[in-house]
């Protein structure tokens, strides 16, 4: 017995040293939030070469200037380097030189970090084989095609041993470098590309000595600060710009997961830093963020330029059995272009960032400041909901919310109190109720009918009142518009028809050209019932490649066709809402509802920052969640004080309890009765706060102390949020606990 012991002890420890050996043996990468053996890495069908030093500084030479950039160039490693005047700061497309020396990591992921780009590829001429990564210079790449451009230089990246060309274009302008992968010239040939990387490590540093952060555009902004004692550092962020393809997941559901909404990202560290847009191929890139002790001692952020992506391809519908697979003739096709903005030194922190990007936004798609006569009392964005349906013994059962007649006496009730200016959404109108989709369907006789919320807009009217109606023409569960699922409904690659899974129902999702076509034939009807606008419910928040041959569009033309969405709804109503939207569609919108104002909270972030809030306050409207339905009522209030969000309400007539068991929305506390006193008495704390700042930018963002955080306008006024339970003092001024305080500015 006291033998057999000291054998299982022998062999578990001859066991742990095998493991640790082993692993110490390993390299890794990152794929989905696991690290995988390097194994699955490497080149195939040509020659490797593993030489990982830096380029010599000296070996570069200047080939376009500005007032503020020089842009240097080494066409024998395919690196750039610029030269900040303003500061004197230094960028370079590759890792910080002084940390090279200690870099530990080994293998090809140390050619990795000396090379302008990294890549996933696969071949298709090999049954079931797995995409492999490798890089230019493993693969000996050679610069070719080297020709002169308006501020900068065109050269081709070929890659012989995987009939690989990629034809890049560096150049400089005003406050940035702008490189961009031309589509038109992208070489394969026995290989074909999975996804690339163009200069991964631009700016990449070790954590030692420096205190920074990358970041990333989760929610409204996160941060991941550098840190050399991360734990979990096998964990990474990757999100696809403007959310995952439904095309390409197996089934849309709900996710707690913020999608990255905001084509930026950026990297500040000690008094510089610089922000990323990805200006042209958002549609098609994740941005890929690596925090130190995760596959190097770097940290590192990048766009990952995506070209094929695996779909479901089902091969017996009834048994359920299906397999994911690329495909090798549809290579997602678009310029990769991507803005490297250099920061002054005084504003190179994230509200540096989103300065810039404000500034982006004006510049380059149309946002203009809002007036000064936006002044004076904020808006109270009120949504009503009408109705709604749940199971019921014989099929679907109609719940009565809001008549219009109810929702006229809210309105009146409201001003009765003292309210200020309004704004109604009236939701769940139609014939069904809220979860009935896919546009207009006459308005639910149980609430008014027609001529019901003819009466109530008139009336808002009266008390001055504009009426939008939400609409969800994204999913189509009615056949309005003459919907057929075989026709009409989004197709991934395999022909499969696309259904989204909304508390436990499955709705098809309607393919952009035919809502176009089905809104187009619908806003006259809106119009005769004298709706101000309409608020788009998911229309913009999601992005889809779609492959009906009918009515199918690339994930490229389905921006242009919300866009469009947006333009045709203003030309006839005069407004259009958006909701949680991709930033691609801010320039056609007037008012943006539920704006993300968390983050995931992944165990790699530090913290959630308002880097949307910053860049949009100012340019256009926006609210956060419902005040009535906060996870944290206090916390989420005061942080819409800190975020310069506007009070929202949703109202039922009846008890939430009684759309408890409801197809759509599902609600914590909606009975106006029972939120009318503090309704009003809230909205007073919002306007006293904010009335004087809604059309001002933020100019400033910082913790004064742990939980406690102030953001400045730019008049000088000064909103001093207090999360904890204690006083603070700033200034002689004393904060209570769980309060904020408004310090007035001196004037623009």
């Amino acid at each position: 017995m006291r033998l057999a012991k000291y054998r299982k002890a022998v062999f578990f420890i001859l066991l742990a040293f095998v493991i640790i050996f082993g692993a110490s043996r390993l390299e890794v990468k990152f794929r989905g939030d696991h690290m995988v053996p390097a194994a699955q890495q490497g080149t195939s069908g040509g020659a490797e070469q593993q030489d990982a030093s830096l380029p010599v500084e000296a070996d570069f030479r200047a080939a376009a200037e500005t007032e503020s950039m020089i842009l240097k160039l080494d066409e024998s490693t395919g690196h750039f380097i610029v030269l900040d005047k303003r500061s004197g700061s230094i960028w370079r497309s590759y890792p910080d030189p002084q940390d090279f020396e200690h870099e530990t990591i080994g293998g090809i992921w140390k050619t990795h970090l000396v090379s302008p780009l990294m890549f996933q590829y696969t071949d298709f001429t090999v049954y079931n084989t797995q995409p492999r990564e490798s890089n230019f210079r493993t693969l000996g790449g050679t610069i070719e095609d080297i020709k002169e451009i308006d501020g900068g230089i065109q050269w081709t990246y070929d890659m012989p041993a995987l009939e690989l060309s990629v034809p890049v274009q560096i150049r400089i302008q005003d406050d940035y470098v702008e490189t961009k992968i031309v589509d038109q010239g992208l070489k394969e040939g026995k290989y074909s590309l999975i996804w690339l990387r163009l200069f991964p490590f631009m700016a990449a540093e070790h954590s030692t000595d420096r205190e920074g952060y990358l970041f990333v555009p989760d929610g409204s902004g996160t941060l991941i600060a550098y840190d050399d004692h991360r734990l979990n550092t096998n964990l990474g962020y990757q999100e696809s710009v403007y959310g995952k393809d439904p095309s390409f997941m197996s089934k849309l559901g709900f996710s707690s997961r913020y999608p990255a909404q905001m084509p930026v990202f950026g990297i500040h560290s000690g008094g510089k830093g610089l922000l990323a847009v990805i200006e042209g191929g958002a549609e098609y890139s994740d941005i890929f963020a690596a925090p130190s002790g995760m596959l190097s001692s770097y940290n590192w952020i990048t766009a990952q330029q995506t070209y094929r992506a695996t779909f479901e391809q089902i091969t017996n519908r009834s048994k359920g059995t299906s397999f994911t697979t690329y495909n090798k003739d549809k290579r997602f096709g678009a310029d990769r272009t991507v803005r490297y903005y250099f920061l002054d030194n005084g504003k190179s922190d994230y509200v540096g960032m989103a300065e810039r990007y404000r500034k982006y936004l004006m510049e380059e798609k149309g946002l203009q400041k809002q007036s000064e006569s936006s002044s004076g009392d904020i808006p109270l964005h009120l949504t009503i909901l009408g109705g709604d349906s749940e199971d019921g013994m014989l099929g679907s059962r109609y719940i009565e919310a809001t008549t219009t007649e109810q929702a006229a006496h809210i309105l009146s009730d409201l001003r009765n109190r003292g309210m200020g200016p309004m704004s109604v959404t009236y939701l769940g109108w139609q014939k069904g109720g809220y979860a009935q989709y896919g546009g207009y369907l006459g308005v639910e006789q149980a609430l008014g009918g027609e001529q019901g919320m003819k009466d109530f807009i008139q009336h808002a009217h009266s008390l001055g009142i504009p009426v939008m109606l939400g609409v969800n023409y994204e999913f189509n569960n009615t056949g309005n518009g003459g919907f057929r699922e075989q026709y009409h409904a989004v197709r991934n690659m395999a022909g499969t028809m696309q259904e989204a899974r909304i508390r436990g129902d499955e709705v098809y999702l309607a393919s952009s050209r035919f809502i176009q076509k089905v809104l187009h034939k619908e806003l006259g009807s809106y119009a005769e019932l004298g709706a101000d606008g309409l608020s788009l419910l998911v229309t913009g928040s999601r992005l889809d490649s779609d492959y009906n041959t009918r009515v199918g569009a690339t994930r490229t033309e389905a921006i242009s066709i919300q866009q469009q969405l947006l333009q045709q709804v203003k030309d006839t109503l005069g407004n259009v809402w958006i909701e949680s939207p991709n930033f691609y569609m801010l320039s056609g919108a007037d008012h943006v509802n539920a704006l993300p104002d968390d983050y995931s909270y992944d165990l790699f972030s530090q913290e959630a920052v308002p880097f949307a809030q910053i860049a949009l306050h100012g340019l256009i409207t926006y609210t956060s969640g419902y005040e009535n339905d906060r996870q944290q009522y206090k916390h989420d209030f005061l942080r819409d004080m800190e975020y310069g969000a506007l009070p929202s309400f949703l109202f039922t007539a009846v008890p939430a309890e009684r759309l408890s068991e409801a197809h759509g929305l599902q609600l914590k506390s909606s009975h106006y009765a029972s939120w009318a006193d503090s309704a009003a008495s809230e909205y007073r704390r919002y306007n006293d706060a904010l009335s004087g700042v809604q059309h001002q930018f933020i100019v400033d963002h910082r913790e004064l102390a742990e939980g406690v955080k102030a953001t400045t306008y730019e008049d000088g006024t000064m909103i001093i949020v207090n999360y904890t339970e204690s006083a603070f003092v700033y200034n002689g001024e004393e904060v209570a606990g769980l309060d904020f305080k408004v310090l007035k500015g001196d004037g623009v």
